[in-house]
């Protein structure tokens, strides 16, 4: 749906920008507040937001226009009553937070008439010795980026023990985790899916289970005819699997305690089939040099966790070789393709001598109507993922968080 059908309109060739239209934006807007509650009316997050910025972007372009007429035909009076460009800018300047706000701003050519003269950053109250501060501190990120090659965070220095403890702590006790799982399951099914230990049955403490002996991490891998990373072997033998955890957003699949870890058969062909594929913001780019059968695919790796259309793989070093000797393949690559791939390889795996030797890699595979596949250059990077991301609580966000011009008023 297009942005002027979700602002409630026909679509943008069959748009007339008069008085009647621009009050009909109005009384739109105004509805909001009827729609439930104040919590509806200054919503930020969903379809109500989005079409509330759409209905914003159509108000600015019919004042705009208005404006425009009553200028050329020296009418001071033209759109007497009805809120001007300033007055609407103002309003779009105290949500641009909100889903969509500056996306269908930055759409709109008729916006682009007044917001390239700086009145948006006016009706913010953007200060420009704070926007060269801001400017400042981007430059010194890129500049220590470029001198010292890719920072890791302070999560890096944790050992794989303190980085399931701190994924446990943060899945048991983030208040948007917790809102999570009593509005998706209730406190005790969630309990029960996570092997969680209750706090006098109100929620969960843990998802951490007892860790596995080093024999038995032996027994695992003769089991398997594989040694197992250094890394996934600290993890089983600091918790034995991990229920489902806090992954910002929504809740993780749990990861397999070790009698549960398998290889993915050969009749598996749904996974075995997939594509396997490291970076996805340029794995389009690189794909159309190959034929279909050229490319690696996910092949056989070990299952160790999955729920519903989630599953976490390991891929085995023979796997990780091949997309790594696929990845560093120049031919037929022009010079942009190749700084992709570099710049990719440098920000994923931290350089190009620890991308060449690679053995393990863990991927995430989610299927069914938002398919995605992320690739971690080893379990502990998984870890530090999962870790930081269990500490988000994206509803306590801040507008300064979302949308920068803020920080600069």
């Amino acid at each position: 749906m297009c942005r002027w059908e979700t602002a409630g309109f026909e679509k943008k060739g069959e748009q007339v920008y008069d008085e009647t239209r621009l009050r009909g934006c109005v009384e739109k807007l105004r509805g909001f507040a009827g729609e439930g509650s104040e919590r509806a009316a200054d919503a930020t997050t969903g379809g109500m937001a989005m079409s509330k910025s759409s209905i914003l972007v159509k108000a600015l372009e019919i004042a705009v226009v208005l404006r425009g007429q009553g200028q050329e035909q020296g009418d001071s009076h033209a759109g007497e009553g009805l809120p001007a460009v300033d007055e609407i800018l103002g309003w779009i300047a105290e949500r641009l937070h909100a889903n969509q706000m500056i996306v269908y701003l930055t759409q709109s050519a008729k916006a682009w008439e007044v917001l390239k003269d700086g009145a948006l950053a006016k009706a913010i109250g953007v200060k420009d010795e704070k926007v060269q501060e801001l400017g400042g501190r981007v430059l010194e990120t890129f500049r220590t980026r470029y001198e010292k090659g890719v920072q890791r965070s302070g999560m890096w220095d944790k050992s794989v023990a303190e980085l399931v403890q701190i994924i446990s702590h943060n899945t048991a006790n983030n208040e948007a985790a917790k809102s999570y799982q009593d509005e998706m399951y209730g406190v005790e099914e969630e309990e029960e899916k996570s092997d969680g230990k209750g706090d006098g049955g109100k929620h969960l403490t843990t998802i951490l289970k007892d860790p596995l002996s080093r024999n038995d991490i032996a027994a695992l891998e003769k089991r398997l005819d594989i040694s197992l990373p250094d890394d996934y072997k600290d993890f089983l033998a600091a918790t034995d699997g991990m229920g489902a955890s806090w992954g910002g957003i929504i809740v993780d699949p749990p990861l397999f305690a070790g009698s549960e870890v398998r290889w993915i058969t050969e009749e598996e062909e749904y996974f075995t089939d997939l594509a396997a594929d490291l970076f996805p913001d340029i794995f389009n780019s690189i794909r159309d040099i190959y034929d279909d059968e050229e490319w690696p695919t996910v092949g056989m790796p070990l299952e160790i966790g999955s729920q519903d259309i989630f599953e976490v793989w390991l891929l085995p070093p023979p796997k990780v070789k091949e997309l790594v000797a696929m990845y560093l393949d120049q031919r037929e690559r022009g010079p942009e393709i190749k700084a992709l791939i570099k710049n990719a390889i440098t920000a994923w795996a931290g350089s190009l001598g620890e991308f060449e030797n690679l053995e393990w890699c863990v991927m995430t595979w989610v299927s069914g109507g938002v398919v995605d596949m992320q690739a971690y250059p080893s379990f502990k990077a998984f870890l530090v993922n999962k870790a930081e991301a269990s500490a988000d609580d994206y509803r306590r966000e801040t507008p300064e968080q979302v949308c920068f011009s803020y920080s600069c008023r």
